[in-house]
C-alpha cells in the first residue's frame, strides 16, 4: 500500500473542468428514461462511455478531496460518456476507524487490476478509465485525452437497464440488464452490475481524518458476483435495502451495469440509471 501524495488544493476544479469541456466537445443525448409505476430506464450509446472507477477509502488523508472531484465529476458529465463509481476498500480500515463503506471484494478487484498493469501493489486514490490507471487523474489534459480516446470509439455491446421498486416489497429493488453484442466479445466477456448512492456523509472519530466530516457521492453500496455475457443475455436481478439503506431517499440511489473483458480487466461498455420515483 502506498500513501498518495495528492496536493488538495486546485485539483479537483482543474478535473472538473475537464469533464466540461468534454461534455461540451462530444454531443450526446442522454438516453435514461422514467415510466409509469416508477420504472426508470437507460441505454447506453452507440459509442464506448467511459467507466471511472475510484479506490478510495475514509482512513486515507489523501482521498477526500479524490471523493469530492468524483462527485463534481458525475453531477457534471453526460452519462453517455462517464459513470463514475467510487469503490472503498477495507485495507485502511483500523482499530482507530473502519470505512463503513468498505468491502474487500473492492481490495481484490484492485489487486487483480494492478497486476495485469504489472504493478505488484496497491494505493489510494487511484482512478481507473474503463479498466486502465490513470495515474495522473488530476490533469485536465490527461484525463481529456484518455476518456476522449475511449469515447471515440463504436461499442462492441449494447446495455439497457430497467430499475424499479418492487411491487411486492418495497425493501427490494427489481433490476433488469439486457446485453446485446453488436459486434465479436472475447470469450472471456462478463457483465457486473452494481447499486451505488449519493449524498453520503460520516463525521470520523479515529484514523487520518480524524474531526473531519466526509460526503460521498456514487459509493457502490451493493456489489453482484460477474455473469458472462456469452452471445447475449436479459439478467433480471434485485437489490434488498437493508441497514441504512432501507431509509434512503430514492432520489440518492442508482444502478451502473457495465462489460468488461475479465482478461484483459478493460470495460467494454457501460450505462447508469437513477431511480426517478
Amino acid at each position: 500500500m502506498l500513501r498518495s501524495a495528492v496536493t488538495p488544493a486546485g485539483f479537483a476544479l482543474r478535473a472538473l473542468t475537464a469533464a466540461l469541456a468534454l461534455t461540451a466537445s462530444i454531443t450526446a443525448a442522454s438516453a435514461t428514461t422514467g415510466g409509469a409505476g416508477g420504472m426508470c430506464s437507460a441505454t447506453s450509446p452507440a459509442h464506448r462511455a467511459a467507466l471511472i472507477e475510484l479506490y478510495t477509502s475514509e482512513g486515507c488523508s489523501s482521498c477526500p478531496p479524490a471523493d469530492d472531484w468524483l462527485g463534481r465529476l458525475g453531477a457534471a458529465a453526460n452519462p453517455q460518456m462517464i459513470v463514475p463509481l467510487a469503490l472503498h476498500v477495507t485495507y485502511w480500515d483500523s482499530h482507530a476507524w473502519r470505512d463503513r463503506f468498505s468491502d474487500d471484494r473492492f481490495d481484490a478487484r484492485q489487486r487483480e487490476q494492478s497486476h495485469r498493469a504489472g504493478a505488484h501493489f496497491v494505493y489510494t486514490p487511484q482512478v481507473l478509465v474503463s479498466g486502465e490507471s490513470l495515474t495522473d487523474w488530476s490533469s485536465r489534459t490527461s484525463f481529456e485525452q484518455r476518456v476522449k480516446a475511449i469515447v471515440v470509439q463504436p461499442s462492441p455491446v449494447d446495455i439497457t437497464l430497467a430499475l424499479s421498486r418492487s411491487p411486492i416489497d418495497a425493501s427490494m429493488l427489481d433490476v433488469e440488464a439486457t446485453i446485446h453484442p453488436s459486434a465479436s466479445l472475447p470469450s472471456s466477456a462478463r457483465t457486473v452490475i452494481a447499486l451505488y448512492e449519493n449524498r453520503l456523509s460520516s463525521s470520523v472519530a479515529g484514523g487520518e481524518n480524524e474531526g473531519q466530516s466526509l460526503h460521498h457521492d456514487y459509493v457502490v453500496r451493493q456489489w453482484l458476483d460477474p455473469v458472462p455475457v456469452g452471445s447475449g443475455a436479459t439478467l433480471k436481478r434485485q437489490f434488498r435495502l437493508t441497514g441504512d439503506l432501507a431509509s434512503a431517499p430514492a432520489s440518492t440511489l442508482g444502478v451502473v451495469a457495465f462489460v468488461e473483458d475479465a482478461q484483459t480487466g478493460e470495460v467494454l461498455q457501460v450505462a447508469r440509471v437513477a431511480m426517478c420515483e
